[in-house]
């Protein structure tokens, strides 16, 4: 997306989009939901909205045989949604996904528009409900390739034969995933937001008749539904984090059993020198006296060659 101010102007009036969007706060939140509507002459001649997502992909280069050498990648996907609904044109969408690794989205939503028997829409409702299959499939994705490398470490956890943890892995896993759930939570609250604002247009908008009536009733319906997708992702994120930190404890204590056997071999070690060093002292005590007596002897008989030569006179002992 252009950062140029003329092309966020041409943007902003092209579309009616709200020019907060494009302000810092907005660009990096995890997630947002606004909506605005223009009147003139009392009448209504504008309604938009605008929507974002942000997700997070993890992807592992690795070998499958071990857990060696194990490194963790992942990319930032920022999705954003903008609606637009005049009386002249009804509705029109626009869609912008910053990641070309994660352009799947962008595709799928093409595709299913390229058949116009596919996809009715009239109103910026219709839009949420359609778009919104496609970023729960994305969350989904998102949290299942943080998923098989979490499983693929608990299927390489380390043993006492062959404790090597690693730690610093597994806590950028941990961080990643506490990032996706911190997504999916803010997605919840998108949903929820968009569910709101088109209960309330139900309440305050005057309806043109029960087709209007059943098309909003089946996009709240649609967007309840992939909410709770978006709950039950959310919770296996949860999950994901929980089975990570028991990981890493089972790694911490198998090293500590590990040291701990070890330092049991020492003392046992130490304590069969400690049984050789008495020994080697029993030993000394019986035989020592004798060794130091005739050491004496030699030494006192050194003395008296010495002496006798020194007077004259050989003496032999």
């Amino acid at each position: 997306m252009s950062e140029r101010p003329q092309d966020l102007k041409d943007l902003c009036a092209a579309f009616d989009m709200p020019p907060c969007t494009w302000l810092h706060q907005y660009q990096k939140a995890t997630g947002f939901f606004l909506a605005q509507e223009g009147e003139q002459a009392g009448e209504r001649t504008t309604y938009s909205t605008a929507f974002r997502f942000l997700l997070k992909h993890v992807n592992r280069n690795q070998s499958k045989s071990s857990s060696v050498n194990l490194t963790v990648g992942y990319s930032w996907t920022e999705i954003g949604i903008w609606t637009q609904w005049k009386p002249s044109h009804s509705s029109i969408m626009l869609c912008t996904i910053d990641n070309n690794d994660q352009a799947s989205v962008w595709k799928d939503i093409c595709r299913t528009l390229q058949d116009p028997q596919a996809i009715g829409v009239s109103r910026p409702s219709d839009w949420h409900a359609f778009v919104l299959p496609y970023i729960t499939a994305a969350f989904d994705r998102s949290v299942w390739a943080c998923r098989h490398v979490v499983r693929h470490m608990e299927h390489h956890r380390p043993t006492a034969q062959s404790p090597r943890p690693d730690y610093p892995i597994m806590h950028e896993l941990a961080r990643h995933s506490v990032h996706i759930s911190e997504n999916l939570a803010m997605s919840i609250k998108v949903c929820d937001s968009i569910e709101q604002e088109i209960s309330d247009r139900q309440q305050s908008t005057p309806l043109s008749g029960p087709a209007t009536q059943s098309a909003r009733t089946q996009a709240l319906r649609t967007i309840r539904s992939h909410k709770t997708l978006l709950e039950c992702a959310h919770g296996r994120s949860d999950a994901l984090t929980a089975r990570l930190q028991n990981e890493m404890n089972l790694a911490f204590h198998i090293g500590g059993e590990r040291d701990s056997a070890i330092a049991a071999q020492m003392a046992q070690s130490m304590k069969q020198d400690s049984a050789a060093m008495k020994a080697i002292s029993v030993l000394g005590l019986v035989f020592l006296p004798g060794t130091f007596v005739s050491v004496s002897n030699l030494w006192t008989l050194n003395g008296h060659i010495q002496h006798s030569l020194t007077n004259g006179r050989p003496y032999i002992a």
